[in-house]
């Protein structure tokens, strides 16, 4: 990422060059307008293929330079002159979802760019500002000054101090979020977070100026500088659009919900489900044999509920290794959490099969979240989801990286239409307790805010489900009972998307968990104390081949001379187990749904997490850490001569896990 002389105090970017990386930006997060101020030679203009405006006071344009945009708006002038005078959303018919600053290389000048260009666009815009990674001094000046050839490629380039505007925003804007990506020659700062309202740094602008006039880098400050960065790597980015789209996406004005109420105050007294063979809506069925395509990730955005963002992963406080074998060093000092962003989506006229698998006439197709995406669906063609859930669904095929989808196997009488406006809800494990800890229940309070009349649409077989979402302040007529066994065809369906299938909580998240935990904490009985053990027990009697501790009545033992009292979740009420989980002080668990409890617990809750492998300690730790949990990881031996590929029986060495547990008491 950071090449260093020393010597002569020059270092150098190696990642992956901005215009490269700028055309990644366009191919994957596909915003619909863009605004560019330095156009020049057209370099950076040529991979925009939205409706665009350029600014520069003299083009030197090479190549065509409208590309196969259908519009290009060129304002030969200053962005002083173009910021005074024009107004980029009314030409664009939209915010700016993307801006790209690289005009003149004089920080007070890149300053006021910012400030026209955040203006001109919504909270979920990218603007990128270029040159603020300058790689010596003389790069660095305020006037050009020609490198000799000792610099190489870069003796060229001057950034002059635009490099200012990274502590400036810092101190002054820290509501801004700033990826300072590694894009050689001089790298690339990617801003999001943004509040086009904000007039800090207009009515702060002389002040801001004052300060940083006299600042100058030399060869101490360069170094200080390069110290600071926090660089992030453009390379697995590039070469990972999930990546990509994960850290940045683009979405449309909030505004936008409002679009189909007359819709739905309309149907309200209509019948919710009919069958297709009656609903006039089956021109936009999906017909015949045909390769699913990703739903671009701004097409049918209507708000980014939360942007994903990265956080510094805490290490536990020890792993106890018992399983007789070496595990993977998973925690690494520095290691970084991705915790997900969650996005509001429309879809109108699609087929909706499995979990929660939605796929347009022309073949585009989302589902919860936008990682493991084809994960999910094999999940859709093993025997054992369709004798859970059993019904006519696609065919479905896998022919190299593509998944095929087959509606020639549907018989349309089959299909459920549903006319009434939905959210759909229901997750990717429809029936597992981890899961809807993980995305059902932050739907629910999801649901509240956007719902706008809807009807919850989910599975809501099991009476803990129908609990929680009773917890969350769902009235049961507002519900519609989803079966994944079933295929639909759902004229109009808001859900939530995930950037990423992962267990770190979001700060919403911990705020949805927190309400609901100290609600069941008032309402509930005390009756287990600071001190509890998760068992499997009653799990295990039910499922005596699926991941059995063999010697957990030992661990019991063990354990209750350690003060702790055994619970079994499932078999209490949903508000006496989060009222259980709220009130614990120290937790231990057994790697499993009934783990995702501690969800509940206040962050520094102590918890002891014991798997019967490697395999989730890593997604678990993830949780635990993005918690705020003081938290520890004991791993205990599976059964060689069990069969089953994953999940085996194993047992646990008691006298060391106990005294391990002790050590963090």
């Amino acid at each position: 990422m950071i090449e260093n002389d020393n010597a002569t105090a020059t270092f150098g970017l190696s990642g992956v060059g901005y215009i490269e990386f700028l055309n990644a930006l366009h191919t994957h997060l596909t915003p619909r307008s863009y605004l560019e101020v330095g156009t020049s030679t057209g370099a950076s203009l040529a991979v925009a293929g939205c409706d665009t405006i350029a600014v520069d006071p003299r083009f030197a344009l090479r190549g065509c330079a409208s590309g196969k945009r259908t519009r290009t708006f060129f304002f030969q002038m200053t962005s002083d002159d173009f910021f005074a005078t024009e107004n980029a959303a009314t030409l664009l018919g939209r915010p700016v979802d993307m801006a790209f600053l690289d005009g003149m290389h004089l920080f007070e000048y890149l300053l006021r760019d910012f400030i026209g260009a955040e203006a001109a666009c919504h909270p979920g815009s990218l603007i990128l500002l270029h040159d603020c990674v300058p790689s010596n001094t003389r790069m660095a000046l305020r006037q050009p000054v020609p490198g000799d050839s000792s610099e190489g490629d870069t003796a060229g380039w001057w950034t002059g101090d635009v490099w200012k505007l990274l502590p400036i925003l810092r101190e002054y804007r820290p509501d801004l979020r700033l990826h300072v990506l590694d894009c050689p020659p001089t790298g690339l700062v990617a801003i999001t977070g943004l509040d086009p309202a904000s007039s800090v740094l207009a009515d702060r602008y002389d002040e801001i100026v004052d300060q940083h006039a006299g600042s100058v880098l030399d060869e101490g400050r360069l170094k200080s500088f390069w110290d600071k960065l926090e660089l992030t790597a453009s390379r697995p980015l590039h070469a990972e659009p999930e990546r990509l789209t994960e850290l940045f996406t683009l979405y449309t004005p909030r505004s936008g919900m409002a679009s189909g109420s007359n819709e739905i105050e309309h149907m309200q007294n209509e019948e919710c489900i009919v069958g297709t063979s009656s609903e006039a809506g089956m021109d936009f069925f999906p017909r015949g044999r045909f390769p699913l395509r990703d739903w671009p990730p701004s097409d049918g955005m209507l708000t980014v509920i939360e942007a994903p963002k990265i956080e510094q992963f805490r290490p536990p406080e020890f792993v106890c290794n018992l399983s007789g074998k070496t595990i993977p060093d998973w925690f690494n000092t520095g290691d970084q959490i991705h915790v997900h962003g969650s996005y509001l989506v429309s879809r109108s006229d699609v087929l909706l099969f499995g979990q929660n698998h939605l796929v347009s006439q022309s073949g585009l197709w989302s589902c919860e979240t936008r990682t493991f995406k084809r994960h999910w669906m094999d999940n859709v063609t093993v025997p054992a989801f369709s004798k859970m859930y059993p019904g006519v669904k696609p065919g479905i095929e896998f022919e190299g990286d593509e998944v095929v989808l087959d509606c020639a196997t549907l018989n349309q009488c089959d299909v459920d239409s549903i006319i009434e406006p939905l959210f759909l809800a229901t997750p990717l494990e429809p029936d597992v307790w981890g899961r809807w800890m993980t995305t059902a229940l932050p739907k629910c309070a999801q649901f509240k805010e956007f719902g706008n009349g809807r009807r919850f649409f989910c599975r809501a077989e099991y009476r803990w489900q129908r609990d929680l979402m009773k917890l969350m302040g769902i009235d049961e007529a507002q519900v519609l009972e989803h079966d994944p066994g079933k295929t639909y065809f759902c004229r109009d369906a808001l859900t939530v998307e995930y950037s990423v299938a992962n267990l770190a909580i979001s700060e919403a998240e911990k705020r949805i968990y927190a309400e609901l935990a100290d609600a069941c904490r008032r309402d509930s009985a005390e009756t287990f104390g600071e001190r509890i053990f998760v068992s499997r027990l009653s799990w295990s009697a039910e499922h005596p081949h699926y991941r059995v501790l063999q010697n957990e009545c030992d661990l019991i033992a063990a354990l209750s001379k350690l003060g702790f009292k055994t619970v079994q979740p499932e078999q209490l009420p949903v508000k006496e187990q989060i009222g259980m989980f709220a009130r614990a002080k120290c937790v231990v668990g057994l790697g499993g749904s009934a783990l995702f409890g501690v969800r509940f617990c206040p962050p520094g809750t102590t918890v002891v997490d014991i798997e019967s492998s490697d395999v989730f300690i890593r997604d678990h730790s993830m949780m635990l850490s993005s918690m705020g949990h003081r938290f520890a990881v004991i791993v205990g031996r599976q059964d060689p001569a069990d069969p089953a590929p994953v999940h085996k029986r194993w047992a646990i060495d008691v006298q060391r896990a106990c005294t391990a547990i002790r050590e963090i008491l």
